[in-house]
């Protein structure tokens, strides 16, 4: 590990560095999807929220094939929308529907990097094998 970034940075890094390794034993070959929704419950921690007469908060979104994983969900930049990041560990292409329980938006789109809307979506939503799509809501 270094920053060696032909800058006037140093080309190294001080103190202790902590890695984690998690051996699950397996039978049958290697499984992307299932290692991948292993690592999120490894890696990303629960989250307490409240919730109304004790009744339980389940994620507002649901994705209508279970391969395919959401690892991120947020409020756009301009505040106008939601965007949500849909990723597919698999070898294979999948096509999901985004089912909405609380509200349902009034337009989704295919988006890029910077959140703006590129081609809107109704429907299925294809995710290429090994790939990562990024969807913005807007209500």
């Amino acid at each position: 590990m270094n920053n060696h970034w032909h800058t006037n940075y140093r080309a190294e890094q001080e103190g202790k560095t902590v890695f984690r390794f998690y051996l699950v034993p397996r039978d049958g070959g290697f499984d992307p999807i299932g290692t991948t929704q292993l690592a999120q419950i490894y890696c990303q921690p629960l989250i307490a929220v409240p919730s109304r007469d004790g009744a339980l908060n389940p994620s507002p979104v649901i994705l209508s094939e279970k391969r395919v994983v959401v690892t991120a969900r947020k409020p756009s930049e301009d505040k106008k929308g939601e965007i949500i990041r849909l990723y597919n560990p698999s070898n294979q292409s999948f096509s999901t529907k985004i089912e909405w329980k609380n509200k349902t938006p009034k337009n989704l789109w295919m988006s890029n990097a910077g959140e703006e809307p590129i081609q809107k979506v109704s429907g299925q939503i294809e995710i290429p094998a090994n790939s990562l799509v990024t969807i913005r809501a807007d209500f």
